[in-house]
Order: structure tokens, then C-alpha cells, then sequence
């Protein structure tokens, strides 16, 4: 069995179904704060746990864990096939997609103190680059 995906084309409708989720979302921002409708359209508030933006990127994570799930049960026979490496990116990329859909980390503010989510985000970042394994070539 083969399966064939243009990358091209499949990045075009990922940008394309984006650019229609935000636009809803921004009509529903106006719709809510600036007219008499209130929350006219909650499905498509990207700050809401039950969204459609919500389940896009759900799916999303969920289809690169299956994607990750196929590509170590093709290498697992192989040399240097890094199946284990495959398998834990697997699981890595379930958890994250059931965490989007159920918010088992949800922060709160007690969490962070005055430090604030900004200074969260850096300092994983910067957590990354020190334990990542980057490699540069230089010519």
C-alpha cells in the first residue's frame, strides 16, 4: 500500500483551514465585545476548551502520533531504526493531543507566581536549547 501526499498542497489547506479558523474566531471576538449579539459564535472561539480550533489541533496532534506510530513499526526491523525513539515521539505527540481536548496542565496563576506565563515560556525554551541536542554544520 501507498500512500502519496504532496506537501506542497497539504501545507496550502492546513494554512488555508488556519486562516478560516482565525477569521472566525476574530468574527466572534467582534461579535461579542463590540454588538448587542454577545457570544454568537462559541465554536469558534479559540479561547474556549470546546471549540472547532480546539478539535483541529487535537486532531492534528493525533494524526502526527499515528504518523510517528506507522513510522517506527516500518523501522522496527531495521539497523539504527530508532523504533524506541519513534515509539516515545508517539506517545509524546497522544498525550499532547488528548491534553488539548481534556487540559490536564492547565496553568494557573499560583503556578507561575508574578512571574507570569511570558517568563514560563522562556524559560522552557531555554530549557530545550540546553538539553537539545542541536548540531550545526559549518562549511
Amino acid at each position: 500500500m501507498e500512500i502519496s501526499i504532496k506537501p506542497k498542497k497539504f501545507t496550502l489547506w492546513l494554512v488555508v483551514i488556519t486562516g478560516l479558523l482565525v477569521i472566525m474566531h476574530l468574527i466572534s471576538s467582534y461579535l461579542r465585545y463590540y454588538t448587542d449579539h454577545g457570544n454568537a459564535l462559541p465554536i469558534f472561539n479559540m479561547d474556549s476548551e470546546v471549540s472547532i480550533p480546539t478539535w483541529f489541533s487535537q486532531s492534528l496532534l493525533l494524526a502526527t502520533a499515528g504518523i510517528l506510530f506507522l513510522i517506527a513499526t516500518f523501522k522496527k526491523g531495521s539497523k539504527k531504526s530508532y523504533f524506541k525513539h519513534w515509539v516515545a515521539l508517539g506517545i509524546v505527540f497522544v498525550y499532547l493531543s488528548v491534553d488539548e481536548g481534556a487540559r490536564f496542565r492547565k496553568p494557573s496563576s499560583r503556578s507561575f507566581g508574578s512571574w507570569g506565563y511570558t517568563t514560563a515560556l522562556y524559560l522552557g525554551c531555554s530549557r530545550v536549547g540546553i538539553v537539545g541536542d542541536f548540531r550545526v554544520r559549518v562549511f
